[in-house]
Parts: structure tokens; C-alpha cells; sequence
């Protein structure tokens, strides 16, 4: 019971003989025999969703209950599937619970917050899905929005044989200004967006009241209430993205110098906190981007400092910057002997994939955990 009030449905218990020695092992991460640490053991499985079309993976979020990766829109002329897709598999079995199809523009983010699901793409749409059971069809057809889209009914190209399955459903669909890059979904029921041009240089931010759809917030690019940067990424605390406490990366129009910036969307001046990071004045190389950017336990974020000697040098950085101090100075930075393609939060712990070039001409893949209240691990 210990182990399930824990870590809920993402308790390891399946491969774990003893619930005891599980807890003892914090789920696993940090397994001890005989009084010593050892390194975690991972099974490592593979579920292609795209065969036999190559397509890119965009975005994933996961959770206890699903893992959610939506796609870019099939290059290949053959390909039966025209539109970016949206995947839904059970983390536990590893199975493709729901397929569909979207739009003919690629995806570039996602976010579920709960039931619902945002999708952001480059027709400059943020969609909303709603979780609940598929209805049957009527005389009316589907709802405007979701006119024209392509759905796997439960039962097809999976194992699903219950026609009783809880899906998603198209609640809602908004129309902005240019090209969605990045977005998450605030516990107040608000959609906070990264605009892009079409060329990826940051356009501004949006909110999108759901409840109140002609209540829409908009900070451009550049703007007072972004303190003159440019947003690139945004990213919510582990305990839960809120209004009152966004974290964002920000890049100054004419030195390119990069801050970890701290929003509260409450407020006239939402900007709080501005810290720079990565700045030729600080002693990095010109161009160094913050790039990913994740929130960690507020009030901490993490951000790999990505440039392109570190890229040829084949190493990476995170540096860790915590908002309750003025300056960036007390950083501490974990220095990774391969360049980092992205990372994650999870547990106050960050796991870093790497990719290495081998001898043999492959590559290898590699994650690192990192403690920051612990530095040895």
C-alpha cells in the first residue's frame, strides 16, 4: 500500500518479488544489495507507430494512465496516412490503445492535463480533446470540428475487443495568429502557447481561457511585458503548471543572450523574475541557446546549455537555476560526457539521453541521472 499511495500506477510492482524491497529501492531508481548502490536495470522495449512510413515523433507526454505521442504529417508520397496523428498506448502493456489522424499540418506540441488533451500545430491551431466514452452515431454526424478527421475505432489494427472504450473526443479548436510551438495546460483551465514564424524565430505567447474563449491574452515578442526577449519554451513545475508560476527561456533581441525567466500570467507585469544564464559576458560561446528548458520543484529549473562546440566537443551541460536568488551565480552545472538531446524531471531527479557516436560508425544511446540535492549520484 506504501508503494501505491507512492508512486500510484507507475509502482514497480510487477517486477518486484517483495513490495518491501521495492520501497527500499524508491521504485526501483536506486536499487542497494548489500549495502551498496547499484545502477538501475532497465527493460528496454520498442512499439513503431508509423510503420511502414517514416515519420517523426514530435512530442510525448506521459502518465500513469497513458503515454500520449503525436507525430509530423507523413512524408512519404505511399503513405496511406496523409495527416499527423495522435498515439495512445498503455505504458503497462505497451499496446496501441487509440489512433487519429488530425490535420495535414505537423504537430508540434502536446500536453494532457485532466482528461483533456491540447495539441498545438503549424496551421496555427491549438485543438482540445476531451477523454470519455465514444458515443454511437446519430443522424447529425460529428461536430464541426471534428468534420473531415480520422479516428481508429476501438477494436481496429489493436487488441482492443470492449466497443465500450474511452477515447478522446474533439472538444474545441483555436485559431491564432502564426505557427504553435510549444504549450501547456495550467490547472485554471488555460492554454498557455509559444508562438513561432514559419522560419521558428519566437512570435509571442497566448492564453486561451477555455471557459471563456473570447478572453484572450497576448504578450508579443519583444514586448514590455516580456521584458524586451523573445520566448522560445515555457515549461510548468512538477507540482502542477498554474497561472501564478510558469518557467521560460527567453533570448535578448540584439546581445542573443539567453534567460530563465519566471512568469505569474496574475499579474499586469506578468514577468518576475529575469535571470540571465548563457551570455558571451558570462563566458559562453556566442549563440549558446537554453535549449530544452524544464521546471523541476518550484522553485528550480534546468536548462541544457546547447551551442555548437559543445555539440563537436561531444559533451553537455545542464545548469540548474533556482529563482529564489537574484543572480545566477551559485548555478551548479552537471557536466555530461556526451551532448544531451533531451532530459527530463522526474521525482526531484533529472534523466539526461545522450546520443554518442560508437566505433563502429552507430550510434549509442546513454541516460544519465542526475540528483541535484544529492551531487554524487
Amino acid at each position: 500500500e506504501f508503494c501505491r499511495e507512492t508512486w500510484g500506477g507507475a509502482a514497480n510492482l510487477r517486477v518486484y518479488c517483495s513490495a518491501r524491497q521495492l520501497y527500499a529501492d524508491r521504485n526501483g531508481w536506486f536499487p542497494t544489495r548489500g549495502g551498496r548502490r547499484r545502477a538501475p536495470v532497465f527493460d528496454v522495449t520498442q512499439l513503431s507507430l508509423y510503420q511502414p512510413t517514416f515519420c517523426l515523433t514530435m512530442d510525448l507526454r506521459m502518465t500513469d494512465e497513458e503515454v500520449i505521442a503525436v507525430s509530423e504529417a507523413p512524408r512519404d508520397p505511399r503513405s496511406r496516412a496523409k495527416n499527423a496523428a495522435v498515439h495512445v498506448v498503455d505504458p503497462v502493456s505497451r499496446r496501441l490503445r487509440e489512433r487519429f489522424e488530425v490535420s495535414s499540418a505537423t504537430i508540434n506540441c502536446c500536453d494532457v492535463y485532466d482528461g483533456k488533451l491540447c495539441l498545438g500545430s503549424d496551421d496555427c491551431k491549438v485543438r482540445v480533446y476531451l477523454k470519455s466514452r465514444e458515443p454511437e452515431e446519430d443522424d447529425r454526424g460529428p461536430p464541426w470540428w471534428a468534420r473531415g478527421a480520422s479516428r481508429r475505432r476501438p477494436g481496429e489494427d489493436s487488441d482492443d475487443t470492449d466497443a465500450d472504450v474511452i477515447c478522446y473526443r474533439p472538444r474545441a479548436e483555436y485559431i491564432l495568429s502564426s505557427e504553435v510551438n510549444d504549450l501547456r495546460f495550467a490547472r485554471e483551465d488555460v492554454v498557455i502557447t509559444v508562438r513561432t514564424h514559419q522560419n521558428r524565430h519566437p512570435a509571442g505567447l497566448d492564453l486561451i481561457h477555455l471557459e471563456r474563449p473570447d478572453v484572450r491574452s497576448s504578450y508579443p515578442g519583444g514586448s514590455w511585458a516580456t521584458r524586451g526577449k523573445y520566448i522560445h519554451a515555457l515549461d510548468g513545475f512538477e507540482d502542477g503548471c498554474s497561472l501564478s508560476k510558469v518557467a521560460c527561456s527567453g533570448e535578448h533581441p540584439l546581445t542573443s543572450a539567453f534567460s530563465a525567466m519566471l512568469f505569474d500570467f496574475r499579474r499586469p507585469q506578468p514577468c518576475v523574475a529575469d535571470l540571465p544564464v548563457a551570455s558571451v559576458r558570462q563566458g559562453h560561446p556566442v549563440g549558446t541557446m537554453l535549449w530544452p528548458l524544464r521546471a523541476g520543484t518550484s522553485p528550480k529549473v534546468y536548462a541544457n546549455l546547447l551551442h555548437e562546440e559543445g555539440r563537436r566537443g561531444r559533451r553537455g551541460t545542464i545548469v540548474t537555476v533556482d529563482f529564489r536568488y537574484p543572480t545566477p551565480d551559485r548555478c551548479m552545472c552537471f557536466e555530461l560526457p556526451e551532448p544531451v538531446d533531451d532530459f527530463r524531471c522526474f521525482g526531484g531527479n533529472l534523466y539526461a539521453a545522450c546520443t554518442a557516436s560508437d566505433p563502429s560508425g552507430g550510434q549509442r544511446l546513454s541516460v544519465y541521472r542526475c540528483t541535484p540535492d544529492r551531487f554524487d549520484d
